[in-house]
Order: structure tokens, then C-alpha cells, then sequence
């Protein structure tokens, strides 16, 4: 079997969050997954719910990005606060080498569940700073 040309690169990708918070420069993206419910049965077998569970990911952010992490801490006081809009639409794209879209994924009703950051350490030689924050949607959509 020979790999097609044209392949979809994991280092090019860009996450759009609407309204409001546009696309913030992400150096990494957890992997997507979705899952179904599982119903046990009594003879110790399990069979599918039909029901997708609410996916979780994670994304890193430059500390620096001075404008993109503002905009990523006004959207998490909106989540804590449940304020109106807080639930965004996400869609991630990823792009082939040639830089075309080849894969989209939109994600409905996205929002912040948590916010880390990096461990700070004197005995460090400089390494960037990073946000972490983990996000939280309905499902995936692919397209």
C-alpha cells in the first residue's frame, strides 16, 4: 500500500471560535474524540446507547499573545458566569501541504472548562510560556 500524495500534515491547522474570539494562534491541539453511551446488559455484554457523550480537548497558547489570551480571558469570565453567548461555535480546519482545507470540524456549543498554567521554575532555561485551557462541546460534526 503507497500513502497518496497531498496528505493532511498535523502541524497545519487553524481553530475559529465564533462570535467574539475569532482565531487565536493554538501551538498544540489535543486529539478529538467522541464516544457513545454504553448500556450493560445482564448477561455482562454492553451495547451502544445511540448517544454521543460531550466531547473534551485541550489547546495551548503562547503566553505572550497578549491580544488572543485577553480575548481567550474575557470568554472564560463569560463561562464562569454563564453570561449570554458564552457558548461559542468552533470549527476546526486542517490543511494539506499545498495549504487547502482537507478536513473540517465544527463543534457546537463550545466553551472553557479550565485554565492552566505552565510550571514556572527557576532551574528553566527560557522555555515559552503556555496557557492551557480546556474546552468543552456537544459533539463533533465533521464536514
Amino acid at each position: 500500500m503507497v500513502l497518496k500524495p497531498n496528505r493532511v500534515q498535523v502541524n497545519k491547522y487553524k481553530l475559529l471560535i465564533q462570535p467574539g474570539v475569532g482565531t487565536p494562534l493554538f501551538t498544540r491541539i489535543s486529539g478529538l474524540e467522541e464516544e457513545l453511551d454504553a448500556v450493560d446488559l445482564p448477561d455482562r455484554t454492553s451495547r451502544s446507547g445511540g448517544r454521543e457523550k460531550p466531547i473534551e480537548f485541550e489547546v495551548d497558547q503562547p503566553m505572550h499573545h497578549d491580544l488572543e489570551v485577553l480575548a481567550m480571558e474575557a470568554w472564560y469570565r463569560m463561562c464562569r458566569h454563564t453570561l449570554p453567548l458564552y457558548l461559542k461555535l468552533g470549527v476546526l480546519m486542517v490543511f494539506d501541504e499545498w495549504g487547502i482545507p482537507r478536513r473540517r470540524y465544527t463543534m457546537p456549543n463550545l466553551w472553557i472548562s479550565k485554565r492552566a498554567t505552565s510550571d514556572l521554575e527557576l532551574d528553566n532555561d527560557g522555555e515559552m510560556g503556555i496557557l492551557t485551557w480546556t474546552l468543552k462541546a456537544d459533539c463533533i460534526i465533521p464536514a
